[in-house]
């Protein structure tokens, strides 16, 4: 017997193999013929052990018990590469440039802010730390004591409600009147250390003046954005408004929503102050989006108390002088803005939407209610929500209202540019390594716990979509303990409802289109696994059998449609309180019109168990939401809100503004200035407008920005008005 290395493993190779190894390899294996025979007769493979000594009937039974073991393991296999395919396409993402949003039940889209990866890319380590920070105050500013007062239970007060959830006593009940936590109209307390008294918006609504502000102190804002921020002007000789926009400032996707509000912005001045624009100049600072596109700041890090001591004396100095109201001028941020006051000079203002600034824009035209508005001032009339849906807003109709917390809408980011740590699941990353096919456990209840490990990245949406699929398991683990049979497990199956039911109808596809997610071979692999991840699309008059609704934040942490829908319906409203508010949730009152739950919907759960606890609360609190909703819809709520909301900041506003005939830049036009301070060819015009109709103006950019060398050359060369800025 010849002893062969066996850790030569170029002695066992084919011999095409063997040729290309080692020579020395080589030789230790030149062995004869026969001592090969006789190695292979020592040590026989696999396969042959398991035949070797067996007569020919066992034989056949392991060759066919092989044969089948082998056909399922190939199978499983091209089932798992089907699985790992469909995940490859579902997490292959597009540009962020390229996405939209769609808002709740309309199917509008909406831009979706630049991509944070690439703005990450073009920043410096130093833009980096400043910006996690700033998402420190802003995203995670919401302190215990806050997040305390939106978790917190109401008392627990049934009486003195009548059979139609109204006061039996009339005017408001103690339920109402004890509830003192306000998560829209927070006070401001004065801020000795920036300076700062109040914020502009507590003074507009005081009916207080802003303080006065000129062409420069407006320039200064500039340094406060990254993008979708412009200076709106108006220039007398031409009798026209010119939009500058900073090259300093990045082209976002956004700046569509900030030259929808400046068409509406510049037709809204013209027909309502058309007698300020005379011989002097005009100079607003304008901001759109989703949410603000701020920098971080001084004055942000004071108010974050994240400054280290030997920095703090630094700080209060700069804050002293730069953070003072008379150094701020105001900035009118047309879409959702922050919920604390930390940038105290910024105004809420009509997001650019159909059922706000557009509506504005009809109203000051012809004094009619907008078609939006409309359909939901209908909603309800005479106890009719929809076809078949009779709501009188007795217990008995309220019993009669489907038992479940129910959404539908789009999978979409949350607060992107300033949290980014907050994703969608990836099925390659979250859900596939913690799969086991061979496991009793079903693939729901895998993906489930395997989300749960990673729940805290999740946005909002996706962190309600695991509390579908954990109330779904629950409701299903007790059928499988309380039913006897199949057929008594079908009947309890349509009796027991879980007691969430909020699912993704549609989803952003790769071009920026708006898609349903049921059918999709993007979520393909939810739907094989029974994940609630996927749901058919409702109608209102489909919710309007709802007893719950949320209103889950998108991407600007908001939903600029959906909330003023599902206030209206008979149900009532978990009201999602993110880090960023709406102008029209200042009418909004906790407790009152809606329900409120954390960010992170820690407590959604519980404030479902406390409605369904407390059904005639719950049914008052719906109610005065859709007397809420309809009023707002009236012309005489339109009026108010017009002039609430529009016509008393712009006035302020404009108001405050000195021009620079009255400055030290005397003798001087308003070009030279900006072009003295910010540098000749910097602030390029991209938007001409009259203001004498609704499409007045005239785009001076495409689409893509000025990004063109071409276009930008003829900007700075022709500049607004034709003499440069």
């Amino acid at each position: 017997m010849v002893t062969v290395d066996i850790d030569s493993t170029a002695c066992v190779a084919p011999p095409r193999h063997r040729r290309r190894t080692n020579r020395n390899v080589r030789a230790s294996c030149n062995v004869s013929d026969s001592s090969r025979s006789d190695f292979r007769a020592e040590k026989p493979g696999p396969i042959m052990a398991l035949f070797e000594g067996r007569s020919w009937v066992t034989t056949a039974c392991l060759i066919v018990a092989l044969t089948l073991t082998i056909s399922s393991s190939l199978h499983s296999l091209s089932s798992y590469s089907t699985f790992y395919g469909s995940r490859r396409r579902l997490v292959r993402t597009a540009s962020v440039e390229q996405q939209h949003e769609l808002n709740d039940n309309e199917g509008e889209l909406a831009s979706l802010e630049t991509d944070s990866a690439t703005l990450v890319d073009r920043m410096t380590p130093q833009e980096i730390e400043q910006n996690l920070e700033l998402n420190r105050v802003l995203i995670e500013g919401m302190d215990d004591t806050e997040i305390e007062g939106v978790t917190a239970l109401p008392p627990t007060i049934d009486q003195g409600l009548d059979e139609r959830g109204e006061d039996a006593q009339g005017g408001t009940s103690s339920f109402v009147a004890q509830q003192t936590f306000n998560t829209s109209q927070e006070s401001t307390p004065t801020n000795t250390a920036n300076n700062i008294k109040t914020d502009y918006e507590s003074l507009i609504s005081n009916s207080n003046s802003l303080p006065t502000y000129d062409l420069p102190a407006l320039l200064s804002q500039i340094n406060l954005f990254t993008n979708t921020f412009a200076i709106l002007i108006y220039d007398p000789p031409t009798d026209a408004f010119y939009a500058l926009y900073s090259k300093k400032h990045y082209w976002a996707s956004s700046v569509e929503k900030l030259i929808r509000s400046l068409y509406s912005v510049t037709y809204l001045i013209r027909n309502i102050f058309g007698d300020r624009l005379n011989n002097q100049e005009l100079a607003i600072a304008i901001s759109a989006g989703d949410y603000p596109a701020v920098k971080i700041t001084d004055c942000v890090r004071l108010r974050s108390r994240t400054a280290p001591p030997t920095e703090t004396r630094r700080i209060k100095t700069f804050a002293s002088n730069g953070c003072s109201l008379q150094n701020a001028a105001p900035i009118l941020h047309f879409g959702s803005t922050f919920r604390h006051q930390v940038f105290q000079n910024m105004i809420s203002m009509p997001m650019p939407e159909p059922h706000h600034l557009k509506c504005f824009e009809e109203w000051a035209s012809h004094r009619q209610v907008c078609a939006q508005r409309k359909r939901i001032a209908r909603i309800g009339e005479n106890g009719l929500f929809g076809e078949g849906v009779k709501f009188d807003w007795t217990a008995a109709d309220w019993d009669g209202l489907i038992p479940q917390v129910v959404w539908r809408g789009t999978d979409f980011v949350y607060l992107q540019t300033l949290y980014p740590e907050l994703g969608r699941p990836s099925l390659d990353s979250h859900i596939a390594p913690h799969l086991d096919r061979l496991s009793t456990i079903n693939l729901k209840q895998q993906a489930l716990e395997a989300l749960k490990k990673s729940k805290a990245g999740l946005v909002p949406r996706w962190k309600a979509v695991l509390h579908t699929a954990q109330a779904e398991l629950d409701v299903q683990q007790n059928i499988e303990k309380m039913g006897r049979n199949e057929h008594e497990k079908r009947r309890m199956k349509e009796k027991i409802l879980p007691w969430a039911n909020i699912k993704f109808s549609h989803y952003v596809s790769e071009k920026g289109i708006k898609a349903p997610t049921k059918g999709s071979k993007e979520y393909k692999m939810w739907e094989r696994m029974d994940f609630p991840a996927v749901g058919e699309s409702l109608s209102m008059e489909d919710l309007a059998k709802y007893r719950y609704h949320i209103d889950l934040g998108g991407g600007g942490g908001t939903t600029w449609s959906g909330t003023i829908q599902k206030l209206a319906l008979p149900g009532v409203l978990f009201h999602h309180v993110t880090p960023t508010k709406d102008y029209i949730h200042d009418y909004m009152k906790p407790w009152k019109h809606y329900i409120p739950v954390a960010p992170d919907l820690r407590d959604l759960k519980e404030k479902f168990d406390w409605a369904e606890a407390h059904p005639n609360q719950a049914r008052k609190i719906a109610r005065q939401a859709t007397k809420l909703v309809r009023y707002l819809s009236s012309s005489k709520g339109m009026e108010e809100t017009f002039h609430k909301d529009f016509v008393e900041p712009m006035r302020a506003v404009l108001d405050a503004y000195v021009p620079v005939s009255k400055t030290e830049y005397r003798g001087n036009t308003w070009r030279k200035v900006i072009m003295e301070i910010q540098g000749q060819g910097n602030m390029l015009p991209i938007l001409k407008c009259t203001g004498k109709s609704v499409n007045s103006c005239e785009r001076m950019v495409g689409k893509g920005g000025f990004y063109d060398p071409a276009q930008i050359r003829r900007l700075e060369n022709d500049g607004a008005g034709g003499s440069g800025v």
